[in-house]
């Protein structure tokens, strides 16, 4: 049996993964908090986010499913401001 720890890791790499449309299991975690860090700023949300969420998904939506994502991979990390 899993640690809970390791199940909310799991949903928040889920949840980036839907987000950014691509297999990030290969990626550094490193990488992947810089990545999740830079989606707080438009032009990066652009940039790496899937299209067809970026076009489907209202700003609110997405600024929630990305701060519930820091938090299950960077728990350490109270809170990324994301507007």
């Amino acid at each position: 049996m899993t640690r809970l720890e390791d199940d909310v890791y799991s949903f928040g790499l889920i949840l980036v993964e839907t987000m950014l449309g691509s297999s990030i299991a290969a990626k550094m975690e490193a990488t992947l908090r810089d990545e999740l860090a830079s989606l707080s700023k438009k032009e990066a949300r652009a940039r790496l986010m899937n299209p067809v969420v970026s076009a489907t998904g209202s700003q609110e939506s997405i600024s929630t499913v990305i701060s519930i994502a820091n938090k299950c991979i960077c728990p350490g990390i109270m809170e990324l401001t994301i507007f």
